[in-house]
């Protein structure tokens, strides 16, 4: 735990009955590949034999593309728990998204407990960089008389913050890598394919839909959000074809976007060998 400032709390009673007598205190980090979450809890009573939401725990809430529309889905947004049956097992939410790329730990302490989380962005296809933001909220289930969880208080939100991403607060990444000025979220990425991805050497851009029909500009980033190259370039609708310019480049991971006058984007992840 000591990597985190734990500068943040979990003290909103969002469901059952309190008074609260949990201490709460966690702290995010992050990198150009993944998202870190650590949280120290204060818990006199330490128990649970039954759903993840009725132990002790922690839950975590993501909106990945951060577009607030309310149902989870399984593109983008995901609702984790790390609980004392469970414990360093993470559970994750069966209609969010899929979460294949993550550690996970629970560490009893002498107080209650400590949890930590990383999660990969590739899981949210999240393109992290400094001042993007997602949806988020952290909350903590208590249960201290064998009965299920008695109540739960979040950073953020309500009670509903496991089907309602629209409840969710903003959490904002800092210091970092820089990333172009492309908006938190994503909303066209189906728009267009890569190919040859991996590539030796040319690499071509071929539009599969109608979404970009003008002029855009094409920015290729590296991972730390740095922009190496931009080309203008015209598109109508689909099946266009632009050949990028990656020749010059070293072998590495670098993020194709497409940002068009009307500010519709999507980005790509490109492999160089």
């Amino acid at each position: 735990m000591s990597e985190f400032s734990l500068d943040y709390n979990s003290e909103i009673i969002a469901a059952g009955t309190g008074p609260n007598n949990n201490t709460v205190v966690w702290g995010a980090l992050w990198d150009a590949g993944s998202f870190y979450i650590g949280a120290q809890v204060e818990d006199a009573v330490v128990e649970g034999a039954g759903n993840p939401w009725d132990n002790d725990a922690i839950e975590f809430y993501l909106d990945g593309n951060h577009d607030e529309d309310g149902a989870y889905d399984a593109d983008f947004d995901t609702q984790m728990i790390l609980d004392f049956v469970g414990q360093s097992v993470l559970w994750v939410k069966a209609d969010g998204v899929p979460i294949t790329d993550e550690e996970s730990i629970w560490t009893p302490t002498g107080s209650g407990y400590n949890v930590e989380l990383r999660i990969a962005w590739s899981n949210i296809d999240f393109f992290a960089g400094r001042n993007k933001s997602i949806g988020w909220s952290l909350g903590n289930n208590d249960s201290d008389n064998g009965i299920g969880r008695d109540y739960q208080t979040v950073w953020y939100g309500t009670g509903d913050n496991w089907n309602n991403t629209d409840l969710l607060g903003d959490l904002q990444l800092a210091g970092g890598p820089y990333s172009i000025g492309i908006r938190d979220h994503v909303t066209y990425e189906a728009s267009f394919i890569l190919y040859p991805n991996p590539s030796n050497g040319n690499t071509y851009l071929r539009t599969t839909g109608d979404i970009f029909d003008g002029e855009v500009d094409i920015y290729i980033t590296d991972l730390t959000g740095r922009t190496v190259t931009i080309q203008n370039e015209t598109i109508f609708g689909a099946n266009n074809t632009i050949q990028l310019n990656t020749n010059q480049l070293e072998s590495g991971i670098y993020f194709i976007t497409v940002v068009a006058e009307d500010s519709k984007k999507a980005v790509k992840k490109l492999i160089l060998q």
